[in-house]
């Protein structure tokens, strides 16, 4: 008698139980955890609400790697890679940089169940510490950045087998760098396409004075080239700038980007026949590294990792005046690093690494000015099996 009882039971339970995470999800967010010895690609499942629940943790067949903090030796810390743009997602696949094996990673996505990718295959970066991924709009061509001893960039276009080498894009800048690289000064920091597919344009960071020093920092570039039809360009149209770390083109107008820069909170610049920059200031900033775009608002959120403050800028298309619309505080010592926003109709999603407490900050953005947090996703709410590691880098979103 009590065995049908406890199987009537069981089934009514089953009934009742909620869908599977996968099946209420509306995407994935990813990110890397740069392990030394052997590295992850982390995906986790965003539901409805915007909220981030814990997906899988898969490994990349690469290890990861980081700058080294002078005079210490090669450890993880956040913001390893001194980069953006680590992990990409380029229609139904995710990317990362294994910068301790001069390689990247292929994922591919099933938009079913976006949070357990399934690594199609590792890839050489043609160079050494790869620290940053991008793009072409039409997601045909694919360019990998070196910042090691054997720096510069390699690109890959792809076809009905996968990602193909094109050995006539690959170009290398000659800088005098290690591997891994003395933490900032000179080092590439993005690869970045014009949203026309007219240009590729490489983030290259100043070398700042040293400490207590009167000399004054010795300028970046951005390097521009040129793209005519399938070819590129031999050499680059290369652009003053300062500590550039990211650039990520304007939504609505083209050829206009925003720099993060440490040297002074950020650079907006207009690029073409007659390019130009405008810096910006953010009171009391100290590393301003990373940034993204709000679709809806079509604002700036910059990252300030050393301060944890994540300000909100609008930027005029003519002037290329930035100005500050709202600021927001994440806490002490945070050392907040990559973001990435998506649209999601009447409001935005963002979400913020906090590679020092293992987390990710979740916000909603409903106009300008107006974002608000709604999220901490703790070490404790990764998936089963992640590697902790204060490395922790890259952002990226994938929406079904």
């Amino acid at each position: 008698m009590l065995a049908p009882l406890l199987f009537s039971l069981l089934a009514s339970l089953a009934a009742a139980a909620p869908t599977a995470r996968w099946q209420d999800s509306i995407g994935a967010s990813y990110f890397q955890t740069n392990g030394l010895a052997g590295n992850q690609l982390v995906a986790n499942y965003i539901e409805p609400s915007g909220k981030l629940v814990a997906g899988s943790a898969v490994w990349t067949g690469g290890n990861g790697s980081a700058t080294i903090n002078m005079p210490g030796p090669e450890v993880n810390h956040p913001d390893p890679l001194v980069s953006s743009n680590s992990v990409i997602v380029v229609g139904k696949q995710v990317l990362n940089v294994n910068s301790g094996s001069n390689t990247f990673s292929v994922f591919d996505i099933d938009a079913a169940d976006p949070a357990n990718p399934k690594l199609a295959g590792t890839f050489p970066s043609y160079g050494e510490f790869p620290n940053s991924l991008g793009a072409s709009a039409d997601g045909k061509t694919l360019c990998v950045l070196n910042a090691g001893k054997v720096n510069g960039f390699a690109c890959y276009e792809a076809g009905a087998s996968g990602w193909s080498h094109m050995a006539g894009w690959d170009r290398t800048f000659g800088f005098n760098l290690t591997t891994p690289p003395m933490n900032l000064p000179g080092t590439p920091s993005s690869i970045t396409f014009a949203r026309d597919g007219s240009a590729l344009h490489v983030a290259i960071k100043g070398i700042p004075p040293p400490a207590n020093s009167t000399a004054q920092l010795q300028p970046g570039s951005i390097y521009t080239y040129a793209i005519t039809g399938s070819t590129l360009a031999a050499e680059p149209t290369k652009t003053p700038a300062q500590l550039p770390f990211a650039l990520v083109e304007d939504s609505v107008n083209p050829g206009v980007f925003v720099s993060p820069d440490p040297a002074s909170g950020f650079e907006v610049f207009r690029f073409g026949a007659n390019p130009s920059a405008v810096p910006g200031t953010l009171d009391g900033e100290m590393a301003v590294c990373w940034t993204a775009q709000s679709e809806l608002t079509k604002s700036f959120f910059l990252v300030d990792a050393v301060t944890s403050n994540v300000t909100e800028i609008s930027v005029d298309p003519t002037t290329l005046k930035g100005t500050v619309k709202s600021h927001h505080h994440l806490g002490t010592n945070a050392a907040i690093t990559d973001v990435a926003i998506g649209h999601r109709g009447t409001y935005d999603l963002m979400y913020v690494l906090v590679p020092s407490y293992r987390a990710i900050r979740a916000f909603k953005i409903t106009a300008p000015g107006k974002f608000k947090f709604f999220q901490h996703f703790e070490r404790y709410d990764l998936p089963q099996g992640t590697e902790l590691s204060k490395g922790f880098n890259g952002q990226a979103l994938f929406w079904k």
